[in-house]
């Protein structure tokens, strides 16, 4: 009896506590809660999922690229002035297990499980008074031009997929510190990148990959180190000036794709890769009247490299200055019809004989975007044409918004003309593809 009342004692005085620890920490939460409220509505939070699959048209027929992508975008703003954006991805292609490209090949294209891919994009950006400041790794978008870059040489390049990837997604991004502040009537753009990253070729065995012109044996490539000794810097004005937007550039910086020197080396002749400086001063415009709006986009690069043919050059490379320019314009035709058509042309300054590129390039495009359905379906063209090689780049697609989540796309890239230049040595590998893209 003594042993029950005590057992009772006990649990009538632990209920009695516990109902005012349990009443206690229902208090501490209902503080809580707000907080995390608080913070919930500072992050934001978006991202997809999407298969790119391409099937080759000509011999071999295979599938090339059977992409797999997971993207997730978060911001956390923490105040209206200042917030921090992170951009990942993990990225799978299941073509790389069917066979079609050798071993190492596979094991590079793969995945993307190294830490540097799958954080793609990490910064810090705020706002003080008239300066705005990015701090972190990124991309930086200068240029005009459609289908070609011309100034927009802020980051390399992954040319794993030739020209035909969407610039977004081609671009490596970069650590870097990005200022933008006003004076007068100027906007003023600078950039700091300690960070440096060659162009990433097509893996040797790839579809897209460039043979080697060269009959000599490799030596490894010599690059700049990251750091501020090597830094690349960026400077850009933009202003209206008679309703025209303008703007100039200046790019110190290292060529992203090495110089093949020819050296000799124990008696025996090898290529050294070697990365160098040199300035790109840039320019463009543009301006609407009513249905037109030309443009044009200026790079003159001051000390690149040039490949010459071995047996025309001891060393097999030439410094040269070079302008690489387009103009062009968009015409609206009406509310469902967009026109731009561009001439774009490099000129090698001082050229020599042997020199593997053209004095002169000459290329012409014109691209096409409509929209129909209420803009559910959005076909455009995109035709690329090499005056000298008489090669063509015919790239049709059409993407329909099957729901506000979903997204289907249907395309192909045609490459037709001689097997030689930039772009005909690819006229084997004309493909179609499709992507379903869900996003949440």
């Amino acid at each position: 009896m003594r042993l029950c009342l005590t057992l009772l004692v006990f649990i009538c005085i632990s209920i009695f506590f516990t109902g005012d620890f349990i009443s206690a920490a229902t208090n501490e939460i209902s503080k809580i809660n707000p907080m995390i409220e608080m913070i919930q509505d500072k992050f934001e939070t978006n991202g997809y999922l999407e298969n790119e699959t391409a099937h080759r048209v000509n011999s071999p027929h295979i599938f090339p690229k059977v992409q797999n992508l997971f993207q997730l975008e978060t911001s956390f703003n923490f105040s209206d002035e200042f917030s921090l954006y992170g951009l990942t991805w993990l990225k799978y292609d299941a073509a790389y297990e069917l066979d079609n490209y050798s071993a190492e090949v596979s094991r590079e294209y793969k995945t993307n499980f190294k830490t540097k891919d799958i954080l793609r994009e990490l910064y810090v950006e705020g706002s003080i008074s008239d300066l705005s400041f990015r701090l972190g790794r990124q991309q930086v978008i200068w240029g005009e031009a459609v289908g070609l870059k011309i100034t927009d040489i802020i980051n390399p390049q992954d040319f794993r997929e030739f020209i035909l990837d969407d610039f977004i997604d081609s671009r490596i991004p970069l650590w870097m510190l990005k200022l933008e502040y006003s004076l007068g009537e100027y906007e003023i753009e600078n950039l700091f990148i300690p960070d440096f990253e060659p162009d990433r070729p097509a893996e040797t065995g790839s579809e897209w990959s460039i043979p080697s012109s060269s009959s000599y044996p490799f030596k490894p490539t010599s690059r700049p180190d990251d750091g501020f000794e090597n830094m690349e810097i960026g400077l850009r004005l933009s202003r209206f000036l008679g309703g025209w937007d303008i703007s100039s550039s200046y790019f110190y910086t290292w060529d992203d794709s090495p110089a093949l020197h020819i050296k000799e080396e124990e008696s025996e002749k090898k290529v050294f890769p070697e990365h160098h400086r040199h300035h790109t001063i840039g320019f463009t415009f543009n301006n609407a009247f009513g249905k037109w709006v030309p443009q044009g986009e200026f790079a003159f690069n001051i000390g690149k490299f040039f490949k010459i043919n071995e047996a025309d050059i001891a060393e097999g490379v030439t410094r040269k200055n070079n302008l690489f320019y387009m103009t062009g314009a968009d015409y609206t035709v009406n509310d469902n019809l967009l026109i731009n058509g561009q001439f774009i042309q490099e000129i090698i300054f001082n050229h020599k004989e042997g020199m593997v590129d053209d004095e002169i390039k000459n290329i012409f495009s014109i691209f096409f975007q409509s929209n129909f359905m209420n803009e559910t379906l959005k076909p455009d063209l995109l035709i690329l044409y090499d005056a000298n090689n008489g090669v063509f780049l015919i790239r049709p697609k059409t993407v329909y918004d099957l729901t506000d989540k979903i997204k289907l796309t249907l395309g192909a890239d045609i490459i037709e003309g001689e097997a030689k230049g930039f772009i005909g040595q690819f006229n084997n590998n004309d493909r179609i593809y499709f992507e379903t893209k869900y996003s949440f």
